[in-house]
Formats: C-alpha cells, structure tokens, sequence
C-alpha cells in the first residue's frame, strides 16, 4: 500500500507588515494577506503530531519572516517559500500567496503575488 502526500493549506492568514518598494510602504504598516499550500510525506503511522508537520510552527516561522521588510513581494514569496521548505525535511512543495491591499487614494482592492517551490 503506498501513502498518498498530505496538502496542508492555511487560508486567508492575515499579517501586518512593512514591505514595498516605496519608502512610505516600508514606514507604515499594511495589510497582507496570505494562503500557503504546503504538501508533504507523511510517516507510515500518522498517529501523532510528531507523524505530521505542525501547521501552527509553520504560521510562527510565516509571522516571523513577515516582520523583515523586503522590497518586492516576489523576494518576500521566494524567503517563505524556503523557510517553509527548511521547516520540515518532509516537505516538498510549498506555494505561498500574497495578497498586499493599498494604502489609502488607490483604485484596486489589492495586489496578489503567487509563487511555489518545490523540492
């Protein structure tokens, strides 16, 4: 019998951060907001956590990765995607989505980027 991959997706994880390529973005905090899909190989067993990637580490590593302001969100989707990858050996597929809402006078509910990597 051969175990199937286990998909993990976090929806809709809401963080306030200060990225962007303007200086004001990088002064003021705004809102992002992310979906990670994340698949692994599970144990032979899953009986307990250990058996499994804990999904509440993950979105502690997520927060602390969003607290360094980067530039562009293609770089900060490339930096999740790996520390989610380095979290756990298991893990071979991580697709991250960012969606960044705009301060106050534009005309767009929000920006998305969308980036996956895989081992």
């Amino acid at each position: 019998m051969t175990i199937s991959p286990v998909t993990i997706n976090i929806h809709n994880l809401e963080v306030f951060a200060k990225h962007g390529f303007f200086d004001k973005e990088r002064k003021l905090y705004q809102r992002f907001v992310l979906n990670i899909e994340i698949c692994y190989h599970p144990s032979d067993e899953v009986r307990h956590l250990e058996d499994c990637v804990d999904y509440e580490h993950l979105v502690k590593i997520i927060e602390e990765v969003m607290k360094e302001p980067v530039m562009l969100l293609e770089t900060l989707s490339d930096k999740l995607n790996v520390t989610i990858l380095n979290a756990d050996q298991r893990i071979f597929f991580s697709k991250v989505s960012i969606s960044k809402f705009p301060l106050i006078g534009k005309q767009f509910s929000n920006i998305q980027v969308i980036r996956a990597l895989e081992r």
